[in-house]
């Protein structure tokens, strides 16, 4: 509780009547300090008692009329505040949009001490895409004399997705993905428009199903099937352990695979079907969504994909050196065998030092189960009903990832790997156009390999930019030499 100016001025009063009795030494002039006392005090009492009234029965509300907009989208947020009856204050309550969205109002709304309700709907903007959570509205309530701030209400959360692409490199791959996902197509039987079968009539068999031009050439009661059309659940799962966080600033693999990610939640929304969300950390799985086709359910995985972050690297020590003193990950050291197989054209030293970083890489994998294998594994176990996987990840194991296409393609229709990789997202390394080169016609092999599993599509992202470098670099790797 604070005093307002008003109860000040009566202090300064008080103060004043009571040093005057004192210096003309007139006791009866007491009487009128004590009597404001007296007054205030029971003002303050009752301002108490009112304030209590209020947090008992006051309804704070401010929402927003869409959990996910679009950037520089005009949405309705409304404050709407009840009690249930006139508190006998003052009330004026603020509202609480997110820092950083633009409101054509204030949000508040005022409250006098006979009415018992106001609202107030203003129109908000965002122009940064992201999560982004409202404050608590506050509410300060005052008789005049005194004056208080308490917090109600809900402090909702709205998504902001970006009207274009943050990475126009990434709409190709969009288009390729839901060129790829195509019509929902079950192989069951039903009432769909495609014809797949002719068969002898059984017993139970609808007889607007029954071909006549069949029955009536081989003299059978024959009928035809159909394929039925459905909707067909998409589970998407998103790798976010340290080597996802590998580039430039903002414009990491992960940045990358996420605006793939959220592009393919909005056109699985469109076609309303069912979407799941499965996320992957370095230890395991870090979040679970169950495939289901509800607006909440679109808005929570646009949520968590938006709320990702590469995880940081692991605080345990490493157990790998490369014989110097310095410690060496699993990524270090797929990339040292990598460029020895690809620089060491001899192979003399290659064939010496290839097989000691194996080793040391055969030990790590024999003591730590793939985090990533695992999560697509249970999501496969999980799953009752075939479903689009897309497996959002990098390169950085390949065997790892080469198995892990392989399990989630048992039992499932189609598997869609969105793939970052690491020799775009080297930056330290893109001024080396021929190692680069050579590392890229690595990975497109590796790629293809993935591509030969049945019912298996790999798309690629990345900086059209780097892959431009790396085409020129191949270009000038794969000239005769002498030529210019």
């Amino acid at each position: 509780m604070r005093p307002t100016r008003h109860t000040v001025a009566i202090g300064v009063l008080i103060v004043f009547v009571a040093t005057l009795s004192i210096v003309l030494a007139r006791p009866l002039l007491l009487a009128g300090p004590i009597l404001i006392g007296a007054w205030v005090l029971s003002r303050q009492y009752r301002f108490y008692s009112a304030l209590s009234r209020v947090n008992d029965s006051i309804v704070v509300d401010q929402s927003i009329e869409r959990p996910a907009v679009k950037t520089e989208e005009a949405v309705p947020v409304t404050l709407a505040v009840s009690l249930d009856q006139p508190s006998g204050l003052a009330l004026d309550v603020a509202g609480g949009p997110p820092i950083g969205a633009n409101t054509d109002d204030p949000l508040t709304v005022s409250i006098g001490p006979n009415e018992t309700g106001a609202s107030k709907t203003v129109s908000a903007k965002w122009p940064v895409a992201g999560m982004h959570d409202f404050t608590q509205p506050t509410i300060v309530a005052t008789d005049g004399l005194f004056a208080e701030t308490i917090g109600a209400g809900p402090t909702p959360e709205v998504t902001v997705g970006a009207q274009t692409s943050r990475y126009p490199d990434t709409e190709l791959v969009v288009d390729r993905i839901t060129t790829a996902m195509g019509k929902h197509v079950t192989s069951r039987f039903g009432s769909g428009i495609e014809p797949i079968d002719i068969r002898e009539y059984t017993a139970g068999d609808m007889l607007n199903r029954i071909d006549w031009n069949v029955t009536a050439r081989l003299g059978k009661l024959y009928v035809r099937d159909f394929e039925s059309q459905t909707t067909r659940g998409t589970m998407l799962v998103v790798d976010h352990r340290t080597s996802l966080g590998d580039g430039a600033p903002a414009e990491s693999k992960l940045d990358y695979l996420r605006e793939v990610a959220l592009a393919t939640t909005d056109h699985v929304h469109e076609h309303g079907d069912p979407i799941g969300l499965l996320t992957v950390g370095n230890d395991g799985i870090t979040g679970r969504l169950k495939t289901a086709s509800s607006s909440r359910t679109y808005d929570t995985v646009r949520r968590r994909l938006l709320a990702l972050e590469p995880m940081e690297a692991p605080d345990r020590p490493l157990r790998r050196s490369d014989g110097l003193g310095e410690r060496l990950t699993d990524t270090d050291l797929r990339r040292r065998i990598e460029r020895l197989k690809t620089l060491d054209r001899s192979g003399d030293f290659g064939d010496v030092i290839v097989p000691y970083y194996e080793r040391q890489l055969t030990y790590e994998h024999r003591f730590e189960d793939d985090p990533f294998h695992s999560a697509v594994e249970s999501a496969v176990v999980r799953q009752r009903a075939p479903v689009w996987m897309i497996l959002f990840t990098d390169d950085h194991d390949r065997a790892e990832l080469y198995r892990t296409v392989k399990t989630a393609r048992h039992s499932l229709n189609r598997v869609l790997v969105v793939l970052a990789p690491g020799v775009l997202f080297d930056i330290q390394e893109m001024t080396d156009t021929q190692t680069v080169a050579q590392r890229y016609a690595a990975f497109e092999e590796y790629r293809r390999s993935l591509e030969r599993i049945e019912g298996v599509n790999v798309v690629e992202v990345g900086s059209k930019d780097r892959f431009a470098t790396l085409l020129s670099a191949m270009r000038q790797e794969n000239r005769p030499s002498g030529v210019a």
